[in-house]
């Protein structure tokens, strides 16, 4: 097993209902990793000017009951229009769902080219929510003409006329424990000592531990995979701390914690302790994906009756990526 090459790697945002967006990487020689990200068949959404970034989705998402993902918080006013029979002039849609019971109508504000599609109605809802990029005077609310022959429903939030200032962790009640500062530094991308390094390492040997051993039918999980899996023989999981080096990174499972992109977006202190709490969750599960590859590789060989007993240990390369180690 060779180490994974990083320059055929692309780092991705992976954006999942009701959970924070986490890193993971995929490789660039093919579609099938963007299918697996996205659970079928996708479709490539431009939102960036420059084309300096771009995000997928599930091109099917009408059609195959996929919930709602998340829309943008915005200091605009925002409206979302239901209606039984429109056209619809649009520039962008953030979110759409299928909630309604009918086509569906959006309008932006902003000069933009506009497109104009008449439809049948249909026994299907559909929600657009669409933002205006000039906010309305406070003193009016926006204009919404509901004729008979159409059913309206419109939610409006008026325009933020506030600043509110970013949270610190003294404002936001946030406390920081001496762990979850070592985490914060892992995540912004800092080198950490060697006293640091073993905070690290110690809650992840304490999860391999509490979550493994002893234990012969396991479910890992470690980025966008998860899996059931059983060895012959319960795991007989020992901790080697005099493993920490790279020569012992046999199985080419590693977790890259470097969230300072995310952390550098964050609006409140809130958001920065959430980021750091899922980037650790996520750090926690390099043992999956160690536990994992063993059971698979000496699965293939007929060997998996010797997996069970192991010496492990984790460890931290030149970029503070965790990598998982064993003697074997």
């Amino acid at each position: 097993i060779s180490k994974t090459n990083h320059a055929d790697m692309m780092k991705i945002l992976v954006l999942e209902n009701d959970r924070a967006p986490y890193t993971a990487e995929i490789r660039h020689d093919g579609i099938n990793a963007m299918q697996s990200v996205v659970g079928g068949s996708f479709e490539c959404v431009y939102f960036e000017p420059k084309g300096d970034a771009v995000c997928w989705c599930n091109d099917e998402f009408l059609l195959n009951g996929s919930a709602p993902n998340r829309t943008s918080e915005t200091t605009t006013t925002t409206k979302v229009v239901t209606t039984s029979e429109t056209t619809s002039t649009s520039k962008a849609i953030t979110t759409t769902t299928k909630s309604e019971t009918a086509a569906s109508k959006s309008t932006t504000k902003k000069t933009m080219s506009e497109s104009t599609t008449a439809r049948q109605p249909e026994q299907q809802n559909k929600t657009y929510i669409v933002y205006y990029d000039e906010p309305a005077p406070e003193t009016q609310q926006p204009e919404v003409k509901v004729t008979e022959t159409a059913t309206t429903t419109v939610q409006t939030s008026p325009p933020n006329t506030t600043t509110t200032p970013k949270q610190t962790a003294a404002s936001s009640g946030i406390e920081w424990s001496d762990s979850m500062k070592v985490w914060r530094k892992l995540c912004e991308g800092k080198k950490l000592s060697g006293s640091e390094q073993d905070i690290i390492r110690s809650e992840i040997l304490d999860y391999a531990v509490s979550s493994f051993n002893g234990k012969k039918d396991i479910h890992v999980s470690f980025g966008i995979d998860s899996y059931d899996i059983s060895y012959e023989k319960p795991l007989n999981i020992t901790i080697n701390k005099g493993m920490t080096g790279m020569a012992n990174a046999h199985y080419d499972a590693y977790t890259n914690p470097d969230s300072k992109w995310l952390i550098d977006y964050a609006s409140s202190e809130q958001e920065i302790y959430d980021i750091v709490s899922d980037t650790r969750q996520s750090c926690l599960h390099v043992i999956d994906h160690g536990l994992f590859n063993r059971w698979e590789i000496f699965s293939m060989n007929g060997s998996l009756k010797y997996a069970s007993d192991i010496e492990l240990n984790v460890g931290f390369d030149d970029d503070m990526a965790i990598w998982f180690l064993t003697q074997d």
